[in-house]
Order: C-alpha cells, then structure tokens, then sequence
C-alpha cells in the first residue's frame, strides 16, 4: 500500500514512534524505522515488560522494513534463518485515541504472532525456536483494534528456517479502519481482476490453439497468461492462501519459481513463432538448456537453497526480454507488422519485471507491478493474435469465394462441354449413317458390276468357242496341205 501525498514522512526511532501531532484515521502511515530487535528470542509482551522492569531499556533496533539477513548484531553478521521478536511503542494523538485503527499485515517470512497492547491479534504459520517446530505459511492480515489509551504497543514474533531471507521486509500499515479495509479490498479485487483475465485468455488461447494446431503462437502465449495468472495467485495478496488457507506452502514457492524460470523459454518460443527467424538456432539451444538447469534445481532443492538464485533468475528472465526486444528493433525496423506494438508492451512489461526483482530483493518500494505489465502485454499480444487470425479467416474467406467462383466456371464449361459433345456425337452418327448408306449403295453397285461382267463373259464365250474352233480347223487343213507337197 501507498500513503497518501499528503501523509507526513514519519519514522520510529529506537523502538518508539510519535504519532501525537498525526491523525491515522485520516492519513494512514507505514511503521518504517528502527523497531526494537530481540535476536533469538521469542517473548511475549508480558516477558519483556518483565525484561525491562529488571535490565532497563534494551539497546538494539534494526530497520524495518528489511531483512535480518546481513544485518549486524554485536559485531557479527546474521544469517536469514533464526528467530526474534520486534517491538513498537507508538504514541497516538487525541483524535486516535478513541478512534477504531488497524494494522495491514504484509507476508512475513515466514511465521509470525502478532500482540496488540497484550493482546494476540494474528497469527501465520507456527512460530518455534528449530525447523521441525516451525511451520512456515503466507498471507496479508487486517487486524483491528480500538486503543485503551494514548499508547499502543505492537509485539510481532518472527521465526524463518524455510527461506534464506527472515523477517518483516514488507511495510506494516497503520490506519484507521474503514480506510484500511477499503483499500484492502480495493487491491484484492484489482489482483482477482488482473487473475481471473491472465487465467481466462490464457484457457481462451490454448482452446484456440486446440482447434487449430497449425499455428503454435496461441499455445505458447495461452500457456505464457495461464502460468503467470496461476502465480499471481501466489503473490501480491496472495489470493490462494484466502482461498486455500491450507495450500502447502513449500508447492507454493515451487510453483512460482518453476513458473519464473520457465518464463523466459516460453516467451522465446512465442516470439519465434511470431516472428520466424528472428531467434538464432544457439539461442534456442542455450535458453531450453538454461530453463531445464533451473527448473530441476528449483524441484530438487529445498527452499533454503534455490531461493537465493532469485537474482540470478530475474537476471537470466530479463536478458531473455532484452534479446527479443532487439529482435523487435530489427522487425520494428523492417515495418514488420504489430514488432512496433510489441516492442512498446514489452518494453513496460520489462519495466514491471525488474521492478518486482528489485522489490522482493529489497531494493525497490514499489509492490507487485508485474501483474499489470504482464496484462498489458497480454492484452496486446492477444490483439495481435487476433488481428493475425482475423486475417487468416479473411484469407480462408476470400480464398473460399475464388474457390467458388472458379468452380462456378468448372460447372458452365463442364454443361457447355457435355452440350458440345452431345452435338459432336449427333453429328458423328449422322456421319456414320451416311457412311453407312454410302458403303450399302457401293456394295450394290459392285454386286451389279459383278453381274454385268458374268454377262458380258458368258455372251462373249460362245462366239469366242466359234472362232477358235475354225481357226484350229483351218491350221489343220494348212498343215495336211504341207505335208503333201
């Protein structure tokens, strides 16, 4: 949460906070400052009051909110797994003194109990002294309360042995009630907003991607919105412990860490399909690798261990994002279609990305930003899907109207062609019966020829016979007369 402009900067220093020329019920602050720090010590109010009647003030503050991890404590440097107690004295002004307030409780790494002027308000997880009594559990708290009088004393126990970072390193708010719990709610329906859009265009996308596999951008960018709307479940709020209050907490972490790590190989293979060729062949083998090392380190080792890669995960996720941005420069500058509109998103996107990094490593005061960069780039992309399947369909479309008119041809020159060759073959067997009569006649005609001729033969035979009879008779006579002589 952010204080209003108008709110006074206003820090606790040594464990106390003076609040008497400030009215909280109208300007909410955060308790930023030095908080009394017990070091390995669980107390309860009434314990330290006791601590304090015997030994006087107690000497060690340390800043909230951070850390303990790194911090100094008589000369030596703690580490992130231990257990402590803070302590808040804050002194309150007349108009807050009957006034109902509240306390926003961040998420606190990694179990806490909360006392309010004595009395236990909250409580996450299972506070103990070893990891075997401590059971670590996350969720934002709004707790409230009515002051007795101008002093509120605020005692938190800690305990970490799950995460190599312990301790508050959110800020706690003060507020009066009705403000707080207003703006709680207002920033639980932004996220379920912001969850339920990235979860239902990521179904959208892959349903999409089910009825047409040919093209695998929407499997990617559904798979891409489905993984980040399911941790963003995980972050922020934390809408799934309110909604599961009993979600296991290790599956919790594992989750949103295989989903950061995997981010990066998701997204290059949705750009690869947008814009082909444009991710080099070692790029791919080296991010698939990359991504694969990650992911089985994060379900291999405990949380202890893999949560100290975050740095190295957001710097592997954002030179990932950086590469395909100057892959965009380069399609933006060949005009490709939509490089300029992703460029843009994905430059915020980044924005937000970077900004979550810094912040969850304590370097950035800005709360859970990338649910809103990663919708903007979401809202974006899937216009750009859909502009790209508008066009498809349009294509298929126009396609599909040339198809018909093409076959529309087919269908007149196949009606023409038959009426062509049903004229062809009338007039072929007009021709053949002419051919037919033709070939009768000159049957006839040769038949009569036939006839003519055996006429002819028989009548000249006879005469034929004649004539050479006498001749035969007169070489007979000739021959008879030569002989003689």
């Amino acid at each position: 949460m952010v204080s209003v402009p108008d709110a006074p900067r206003i820090e606790n220093k040594e464990g106390v906070l003076d609040l008497t020329q400030v009215n909280v019920t109208q300007n909410p602050i955060k308790l930023q400052g030095e908080w009394t720090f017990y070091w390995q010590e669980l107390l309860s109010p009434e314990e330290i009051r006791i601590r304090e009647a015997q030994n006087g003030d107690h000497d060690r503050w340390i800043r909230i909110p951070s850390s303990w991890l790194g911090a100094w404590l008589d000369g030596q440097r703690l580490s992130g797994t231990g257990y402590a107690t803070f302590r808040l004295d804050i002194q309150l002004s007349e108009q807050d003194r009957n006034a109902r307030l509240a306390l926003r409780l961040p998420t606190i790494f990694h179990a806490y109990k909360l006392w309010v002027n004595g009395e236990l308000l909250a409580e996450v997880g299972v506070v103990g002294q070893d990891k075997r009594s401590v059971t670590p559990q996350l969720a934002t708290k709004l707790v409230f309360f009515q002051p007795k009088s101008d002093r509120v004393e605020l005692v938190i126990q800690v305990a970490n042995f799950h995460h190599h970072r312990g301790g508050i390193t959110k800020n706690i708010e003060l507020g009066g009630s009705d403000g707080l719990a207003v703006r709680t709610n207002l920033k639980i329906a932004a996220e379920m907003f912001i969850t339920a859009s990235l979860l239902v265009i990521g179904v959208y996308h892959l349903l999409l991607f089910g009825l047409r596999r040919k093209d695998r951008a929407p499997l990617y960018f559904g798979l891409f919105t489905l993984l980040f709307g399911i941790r963003s479940l995980l972050v922020g709020e934390h809408l799934i412990t309110q909604l599961w209050p009993d979600f296991p907490w290790g599956l919790q972490f594992k989750i949103e860490y295989l989903i950061l790590c995997s981010s990066g190989y998701i997204i290059t293979k949705y750009f690869d399909c947008i814009f082909p060729n444009y991710v080099s062949r070692w790029f791919h083998l080296g991010t698939r690798i990359v991504t694969g090392a990650f992911c089985i380190v994060v379900a291999a080792t405990p949380a202890t261990f893999y949560t100290t890669m975050l740095p190295i995960i957001g710097v592997m996720v954002v030179l990932h994002m950086v590469y395909l941005m100057v892959g965009l420069v380069y399609a933006a500058v060949k005009r490709m279609e939509g490089a300029l509109t992703f460029l843009l998103v994905s430059v915020f996107a980044l924005v937000t990305v970077i900004n979550d990094f810094l912040y969850y490593n304590e370097w950035s005061p800005i709360a859970n930003t990338s649910p809103l960069g990663l919708l903007v780039f979401t809202i974006a992309q899937m216009i750009l899907i859909s502009s790209k399947f508008t066009r498809a369909a349009s294509n298929e479309e126009r396609i599909a109207r040339e198809l018909q008119d093409t076959n529309n041809k087919l269908t007149e020159m196949n009606m023409n062609l038959e009426r062509t060759v049903q004229e062809r073959t009338q007039a072929l067997s007009a021709a053949h019966d002419d051919l037919r009569t033709s070939y009768e006649q000159l049957l006839h005609s040769e038949q009569g020829r036939k006839k003519l001729l055996a006429y002819i033969t028989h009548d000249l035979r006879l005469p034929l016979s004649n004539m050479l009879g006498y001749v035969e008779a007169v070489q007979a006579v000739t021959a008879l007369a030569l002989s003689q002589n």
